[in-house]
């Protein structure tokens, strides 16, 4: 069943984006129009368009200029100005980065070219339909020993070598038994917080009453009681990626669920025979 509330929210999201895209659209404001938030509905904006807000904004601020310059007698720099940019250059650069031609140019040469306009005026859009599984869980507070690590999740080798790291501390502290956890936590999104910049915690299970002084680059948490939407990867950690685009891209039409701004967790294991990688998916809810 289709949470009307979210849905009724995306739709006024898209149509405020429409009716201000030519100015500057504050994080606060479409936090304020989805209740989420911006991390989170950046999520499923990324998943449903395959591109952010910004990047949605800046796409749709390029193609409404290309009609001006196309349709008007207006200067190039007038038709910068109206669509949001304040300096000219940077707008040359975005619309050659778009459309492989200058604005000069683009004019002058008054190319005939199908350019989905239309959709600035009727900007329809479909959810998607597709089920997926997942549970509803209550995870226990967890204290953790963990690795921090930031750079771009995609970058596997980088991200091995921080586990590397912790498994061979957790290793040689004899902190790892049968019942040790080894999950991560998702701190950022990386469409929204630059790549350089994106958290991921390394981290594993340790018993509460551990008493474990934080020492270098080893941090010891509390990760508190939480509820989550459940969701399970099996495959590689790079296609986990498609697994966050199918969950985020179906939240409104089959989860219906409420994001919380928490971190996601990642919690890992290997099936018993060793031939396929599990990675459940946590994402907190209220």
């Amino acid at each position: 069943m289709k949470n009307k509330t979210q849905i009724d929210r995306y739709k006024t999201l898209i149509d405020f984006i429409h009716d201000n895209f030519k100015r500057e659209i504050t994080a606060k404001e479409i936090e304020n129009i989805c209740f989420y938030s911006y991390r989170n509905i950046n999520r499923i904006f990324q998943a449903i368009h395959q591109e952010s807000i910004g990047q949605y904004i800046k796409r749709i601020r390029i193609e409404k200029s290309a009609e001006y310059i196309k349709f008007t007698n207006s200067t190039i720099a007038d038709v910068a100005s109206i669509v949001g940019f304040n300096d000219l250059a940077v707008f040359s650069k975005a619309f050659k980065s778009r459309f492989e031609i200058s604005p000069l140019k683009y004019r002058k040469k008054v190319i005939k070219v199908d350019i989905p306009f239309t959709y600035l005026d009727n900007h329809n859009f479909t959810l998607s339909n597709q089920e997926i599984d997942y549970e509803i869980v209550i995870l226990p507070k967890y204290k953790i020993l963990y690795l921090p690590y930031k750079g771009d999740y995609k970058d596997i080798k980088k991200i091995d070598t921080v586990w590397n790291k912790l498994l061979t501390y957790a290793e040689k502290n004899i902190l790892l038994n049968d019942t040790t956890l080894f999950l991560a936590e998702i701190v950022d999104d990386n469409e929204i917080t630059d790549t350089n910049n994106c958290r991921y915690n390394a981290a594993i299970t340790i018993p509460e009453f551990e008493v474990f002084p934080q020492t270098g680059l080893y941090n010891v948490k509390m990760i508190n009681q939480q509820k989550y939407a459940k969701f399970k990867h099996i495959g590689s950690h790079e296609s986990s990626f498609e697994t966050y685009t199918k969950i985020f891209a179906n939240w409104m039409t089959t989860i219906n669920q409420e994001l919380i701004d928490k971190p996601i967790l990642e919690i890992y294991s290997n099936e018993e025979n060793k031939k396929k990688f599990i990675t459940d998916i946590y994402i907190p809810i209220k």
